[in-house]
């Protein structure tokens, strides 16, 4: 795979806390919780004395403390993706739904491993999972990211809701953003699109929450 010439290099020091506070915050959002090692935060100041949170220990503490573990029980090798759900043993666990925006969530989350380290099994993880949303998650016929999938890939809830929408496209950002893979870019660009058409609440403005495949809006009361 053709990846971006100075990736790596655009990740500077001071520039390193919000991406990896952003990935270590997916992480843990992504339904596990675990016991990191208890230590301060280094903090860094600028010129004029403010201080801010130093990147090189959210580096470390998510390439110490968290990829290492999810690189290694997340995957899942039967079935494609990653599982939803582990326990705080890290096995899987059900429900074994597969939900397009948690994958994405991971693919955010390796793709920004790779930046941070250079480390060519996180990017791999992170492809596995981008080809798998392209495969099954998208919506061949009336276009926009199912909301969740069966545990074999097959589409489960055909209706599509607005946030899920835009959360499954933050991960396949990022990882275009890596590889510069122009059929990720295409998929979230048509996401878009049909968000901005479909889902606009003309009216109120806003966006609908959800729309059924054929792109015939449902109004549950709430506009985000």
């Amino acid at each position: 795979m053709k990846i971006r010439t100075g990736c790596l290099r655009k990740i500077s020091s001071a520039g390193l806390g919000f991406l990896l506070l952003l990935s270590g915050g997916i992480l843990w959002s992504s339904g596990l919780v675990f016991s990191a090692q208890k230590r301060d935060p280094v903090k860094a100041k600028t010129e004029e004395g403010m201080e801010f949170m130093d990147g090189t220990f959210w580096r470390d503490q998510v390439l110490d403390d968290l990829m290492p573990y999810w690189f290694e029980h997340v995957r899942d090798e039967d079935h494609g993706a990653f599982y939803t759900n582990l326990s705080r043993e890290w096995k899987p666990m059900p429900p074994w739904d597969k939900i397009p925006a948690m994958i994405s969530r991971q693919v955010f989350s390796f793709s920004a491993a790779y930046l941070l380290s250079g480390k060519d099994k996180y990017l791999e993880v992170a492809r596995e999972g981008a080809d798998y949303l392209l495969e099954h998650a998208w919506d061949e016929e009336y276009g926009g990211w199912f909301n969740s999938l069966t545990q074999t890939g097959a589409p489960k809830c055909t209706s599509k809701s607005v946030e899920l929408q835009l959360y499954t496209n933050v991960g396949l950002a990022l990882y275009y953003f890596t590889t510069g893979d122009e059929r990720v870019r295409s998929r979230i660009e048509e996401s878009v699109r049909i968000r901005r058409t479909a889902a606009h609440d003309d009216q109120f403005g806003g966006y609908y929450q959800g729309w059924q495949p054929a792109i015939r809006i449902f109004y549950d009361g709430r506009r985000t």
